[in-house]
Formats: structure tokens, C-alpha cells, sequence
């Protein structure tokens, strides 16, 4: 049985500051963990000064993969905060593409993506999820003999107790009946970390995500595409 796990983001660091313990226990249970990553991170933080923050953020991502584990991390490195409607077919398509060329004898294929409410309100990330989405259901209509499962990772109403405009409009978290599935992550819990401070240039945000987070760090949540 030939298990792929695809994680589908915007920025370089959305797999780390979200399901990266998720899928570093999926790449050491045997399965393909892939990796698709939007843009190049360059509206990020740069505190540090480097002169050109998207070279150096992808060089964050590819030290996270290998620390995740992936077979595979493909970068369309788009630019950051600048997903839109006008981008989002050929988003979508491009991910479908990607996907195709990576199917060759898989039997089942989860994707993961980010709440479509984008977690933080960021709008790559709403853009990616719908992606993903639409990634899904063409995927799973052209390869009838695969078994296609699609996860959103989302925040609890336990972190995330109220909407807030901290940065922009932060959705509150997702109530215990709105998710379908957490999983515990605390074997792997210094992996994790280490993963997330791989982000060196985002270091402030994966302070405040830790702070937030608290022990709720280690258990991460998903809901499921339904029809």
C-alpha cells in the first residue's frame, strides 16, 4: 500500500508553524510526504537585514523539509501577499499538475492545506486552501482507483478563544464539534521545534505561536473535506 501525504501552503514556513509534527510522524510511518509551497516568503519579517529574504527563506524551507522528512519539496516561489483571484485558476492548476506527477502507483493520498478561513486571516493562505480544495476534487474524479482524503489543519477554540485584530481579522479557533481529528504530536515534540526555529528570519512568530499555543502545541487539528 502506497500512503503520500501532500501538504499544500503559501509560505515557507506554514508547514512548520502548522502540521509539521503531523507529517514528520507520516514520513517516519513510511509514508511519501510531499511538500508544494506557494511563495518565496519575501513579505516576511526581516529583522535581521539580509538582502534578499526570499533566497534565505528558502533555504530555511528546504533545511525544515529535510527535517520533516519529505521526498519531495516543490517551490513555485510566486510572490508573497499577492495571491489573488486573478492567480488563483492558474494557483490551482499548477498544483493539480504537480500533484499528477507525483501519483505514478499511490493507492492512497491525503492532502493537507490550512483552514479555508486562513488561521490568521491571511488571504495566501485562503487562497492556497481553495487551491487545494479545487485540487481535490479534480483529482479525485480523474484516478477513481486512488483513495484521495483531504484535511484542513485549524486552530481550537482552546488557543484561539475569540476573533481578534491583532494583525488583521483572526477568525476565532474551531469548536471540538467542527473538528474531526487531533493528533498528538508530543512524541515528536523536539523535532517539532526544531523545525519551527529552522525559520530563523520568522523566529518572533514562532515565539508567539509556542506562547499562544501553550501545551496545545503538541496536539494538532484538522476537520475534513465532506461532500
Amino acid at each position: 500500500m502506497n500512503k503520500y501525504v501532500i501538504g499544500i501552503f503559501a509560505h515557507p514556513d506554514d508547514a512548520a508553524f502548522g502540521p509539521s509534527g503531523t507529517l514528520h510522524m507520516a514520513a517516519q510511518s513510511g509514508s511519501e510526504v510531499h511538500l508544494i509551497c506557494a511563495t518565496c516568503g519575501d513579505a516576511g519579517m526581516n529583522v535581521d537585514q539580509v538582502e534578499n529574504l526570499a533566497d534565505v527563506r528558502e533555504a530555511e524551507e528546504k533545511r525544515a523539509s529535510e527535517l520533516i522528512g519529505v521526498t519531495s519539496l516543490e517551490l513555485f516561489r510566486l510572490s508573497d501577499g499577492e495571491l489573488c483571484n486573478n492567480k488563483y485558476i492558474e494557483i490551482a492548476d499548477r498544483v493539480v499538475a504537480h500533484i499528477e506527477s507525483l501519483l505514478e502507483g499511490a493507492n492512497e493520498v491525503t492532502l493537507i492545506t490550512f483552514d479555508t478561513n486562513g488561521l490568521s486571516g491571511h488571504v495566501d493562505h485562503i487562497v492556497m486552501s481553495l487551491a487545494a480544495t479545487y485540487a481535490y476534487l479534480k483529482l479525485r474524479e480523474s484516478h477513481p482507483d486512488v483513495t484521495f482524503q483531504l484535511k484542513y489543519f485549524c486552530l481550537s477554540d482552546q488557543v484561539m478563544k475569540t476573533a481578534n485584530t491583532n494583525w488583521i481579522y483572526g477568525p476565532k479557533g474551531r469548536s471540538s464539534t467542527e473538528i474531526d481529528e487531533t493528533i498528538d504530536v508530543s512524541s515528536v515534540r523536539e523535532r517539532k521545534l526544531e523545525i519551527m526555529h529552522a525559520h530563523h528570519t520568522q523566529r518572533s512568530d514562532a515565539r508567539a505561536i509556542i506562547s499562544l499555543s501553550g501545551d496545545k502545541l503538541l496536539e494538532e487539528n484538522f476537520y475534513y473535506y465532506k461532500d
